[in-house]
């Protein structure tokens, strides 16, 4: 049985909530992330921060991984399956199309 640690916890920056809030949605959930260990082979794994934006026509799904962990672009777009960064975040979900 593998046994997990958890280095550290993961919260959204206010920059990025104030980004997504200026796209006015009409719902905001928010799951954070951590960083953990597995200990048997010192794996470490990077679970995201995880925001679900509801519009009234469309859903948008964004995985956030910190900055300091991974190389290049830190945000995911799970709907259209794309990565960039933090700049392109207003225009990403203003332009995603994903129909309920």
């Amino acid at each position: 049985m593998l046994k997990y640690k958890k280095l550290k916890e993961i919260e959204p920056s206010e920059k990025v909530i104030s980004i997504i809030s200026s796209t006015k949605p009409n719902d905001l959930k928010i799951v954070n992330g951590k960083i953990i260990l597995i200990e048997i082979t010192n794996i470490k794994t990077i679970v995201p921060i995880k925001y679900y934006i509801n519009y009234s026509d469309k859903v948008v799904i964004i995985n956030e991984y910190p900055k300091e962990e991974i190389k290049g672009n830190n945000f995911y777009n799970l709907n259209t399956g794309k990565s960039f960064c933090e700049y392109e975040l207003a225009s990403v979900l203003k332009n995603t199309t994903c129909k309920l």
